[in-house]
């Protein structure tokens, strides 16, 4: 670039006649000394790290577990050389199943309660795999529904970072599903006075059902 100085100061002392010519000649030569430079421009480094984050709660489908060990395995097989894959888990746990590399995960090997869905608290862990100022993506593999603090504010901090997260959906059929949406018994009775014990129970057809009542 230092090629600049003489060559302006030979536009200035030896012009061509005319104004047009002149801008020409000081564009060409511009654009000659720009190649002779060979100015470089780094690109966003599109590598990063993908977290999956899979939900491994009760209410998740029969199949769930081998439906996201496959959805694992296939991403692992995608993976360029730069990329770098992390599995986490969660029930009322998060575990970290395979930290940030190049190795694949054929199994899950954390100890999980499944009564709780937290994601929040496995959104927050999957964010911290991912290091400062680098590329990632999240994806929850999931049924939706969690427990605990709202995800929506992980999210937001995610977001706020340039951390995409994408979320698969895991859900099993309800089409069988039977829910007692209500049961009312009296609070109190008195020794061997009969009472009435009502309830409503919400069916997606008609089926007969057996239950039990214990005190």
């Amino acid at each position: 670039m230092l090629l600049l100085v003489p060559l302006g100061a030979a536009l200035v002392a030896w012009p061509l006649p005319g104004r047009g010519l002149n801008i020409m000649r000081a564009i060409t030569l511009g654009l000659l000394v720009l190649a002779m430079a060979q100015p470089t421009m780094r690109l966003p480094d599109r590598h990063g790290v993908l977290v999956v984050v899979a939900d491994r709660s009760a209410s998740m489908p029969a199949r769930a577990r081998e439906d996201q060990l496959e959805a694992i395995k296939q991403l692992h097989g995608g993976m360029d050389s730069g990329d770098r894959l992390a599995v986490v888990s969660f029930g009322r746990e998060t575990s970290i199943e395979l930290a940030p590399g190049a190795d694949r995960l054929d199994e899950f090997t954390g100890k999980i309660d499944g009564q709780h869905s937290r994601l929040a608290h496995a959104l927050g862990r999957a964010l911290a795999l991912i290091p400062p100022g680098k590329g990632g993506r999240i994806l929850v593999l999931s049924d939706g529904h969690w427990t605990g603090r709202d995800p929506a504010t992980v999210a937001a901090r995610a977001a706020g970072g340039g951390i995409a997260i994408d979320h698969r959906w895991m859900s099993r059929t309800r089409s069988e599903d039977l829910a007692i949406s209500s049961l009312q018994a009296p609070g109190a009775v008195l020794p061997g006075q009969a009472f009435m014990i009502s309830g409503w129970v919400n069916s997606p057809r008609a089926q007969e059902i057996a239950y039990e009542l214990r005190r």
